[in-house]
């Protein structure tokens, strides 16, 4: 793997493999012509100091209208585990109608089996293996904080 000058002033990052050379081409979303899943952690989150518990209605994700929405899965008051997956989803903010250029969609805990009372969180996020640019430009968690 090297950064070359394949034209004046264009450098490329260039992998060769066998007989193969391929370069990072930023207008394409996949290696060499195949698509490719990706997942990202957050967390863990602390949400409630001790002698406090957090009480989580929501988590709230927003991404460019472009591609599949990433499924979004939580684990909480653990650091390693199974997480569970919350499939369901609104747009956000439900009164109003949905955008057409920003993917803005609530994730409520409480379709989940787990209480949604803890005090440290993990948000995985799956996107599925599709050439696009998918981007996750933000997130934002929604609760109450209460005396243990």
């Amino acid at each position: 793997m090297v950064s070359v000058e394949t034209s004046p002033g264009v450098h490329q990052l260039l992998v060769g493999s066998g007989n193969n050379v391929w370069f990072r081409d930023w207008t394409r979303f996949s290696d060499n012509g195949s698509a490719y899943s990706a997942y990202v952690t957050f967390g863990s989150l602390v949400l409630a100091q001790p002698g406090t518990l957090a009480e989580v209605q929501c988590i709230t994700l927003e991404s460019e209208a472009i591609g599949t929405q990433a499924s979004m899965s939580v684990l909480l008051n653990e650091i390693s585990g199974d997480f569970e997956t919350l499939s369901n989803y609104v747009p956000d903010p439900p009164q109003l109608p949905a955008s057409t250029s920003l993917l803005s969609n609530r994730f409520y805990l409480n379709q989940g089996q787990k209480p949604v009372v803890c005090q440290h969180m993990q948000i995985k996020l799956d996107f599925v293996a599709e050439d696009a640019a998918n981007e996750l430009l933000g997130f934002s968690i929604y609760g109450a904080i209460h005396p243990e």
